[in-house]
């Protein structure tokens, strides 16, 4: 496997989505972590800009949420704007979100997007700063739409603010929806990969 040397005085940022750390490489795009997360074929380029977006989504956030429906994307409805998360409509696909949450996402440098697995397999998409105290929330019956279902982490992911964090809860319930199997092999491959992690 290719070593990934830091090196910041590159100048660049990291051309995956919503990250700004610097590349730590002159001839590569992406800054450390996902340069790894690429070599482990875990996100490719949006095939409509020059960002990185996660490999088992079609678009990036910005070119999905901007992109006609005939394209997959959404356009906000007139007059139903979400006003947590410009470009996204308030629909059966609504993110999460909380005024109370400003005051801590200000100082945050740490989201997180995860998939919760319920009874009878259905599969809950959530977002969070704060995942353990997140997760706890849910085995303890705190979250109506989990509660008395056996919640249990099955994927997640982190990213650097709450906008992208909210742009891929909305695209993975999209997901879900339109194609359940491309969640449940993301989360196998997911799995297989933390799996590697015990081994020299």
């Amino acid at each position: 496997m290719t070593t990934y040397r830091t090196n910041q005085s590159s100048g660049k940022t990291c051309a995956h989505q919503g990250c700004n750390s610097p590349t730590s490489r002159p001839d590569h795009p992406l800054c450390r972590q996902h340069f790894h997360a690429a070599q482990y074929g875990l996100i490719n380029k949006c095939s409509r800009c020059e960002n990185f977006k996660p490999t088992k989504l079609p678009l990036c956030g910005d070119c999905f949420i901007g992109a006609p429906k005939a394209a997959g994307g959404l356009k906000p409805a007139e007059g139903n704007q979400d006003k947590n998360t410009p470009g996204i409509a308030r629909h059966k696909y609504a993110v999460e979100s909380s005024p109370v949450w400003e005051a801590g996402d200000a100082s945050a440098t740490e989201f997180y997007v995860y998939i919760l697995r319920l009874t009878g397999g259905r599969f809950y998409i959530g977002q969070t700063r704060e995942l353990p105290e997140r997760l706890s929330e849910h085995r303890d019956g705190r979250v109506a739409s989990t509660k008395d279902r056996s919640p249990s982490l099955v994927w997640f992911t982190e990213l650097p603010s709450r906008e992208e964090a909210a742009k891929l809860e909305f695209e993975l319930k999209q997901m879900r929806d339109r194609d359940e199997r491309a969640i449940r092999r993301m989360i196998v491959r997911f799995q297989s990969l933390v799996r590697e992690l015990d081994k020299d």
